[in-house]
């Protein structure tokens, strides 16, 4: 999983490297980061917007709990 709650275009590329990668890879992004939801945006379906830290722990722990 790629957590991303603030960046610049380094982020951003680690996000199209999460997407692009060899295994699959969950990928969420603090939706008030305006430098990394512009990447995120290009990347449609394949990022999860978190916008509240209590949501984000919810959605970080539902989508661990599939995994396993």
């Amino acid at each position: 999983a790629v957590i991303a709650l603030d960046g610049n275009s380094a982020a951003a590329n680690l996000l199209q490297e999460a997407k692009n990668g060899k295994y699959k890879c969950r990928i969420f992004v603090d939706e008030h980061s305006q430098a990394i939801m512009t990447k995120a945006r290009s990347l449609k379906g394949y990022v999860s917007g978190i916008d509240d830290g209590n949501a984000a722990i919810t959605t970080l722990l539902e989508a661990t709990e599939r995994t396993h």
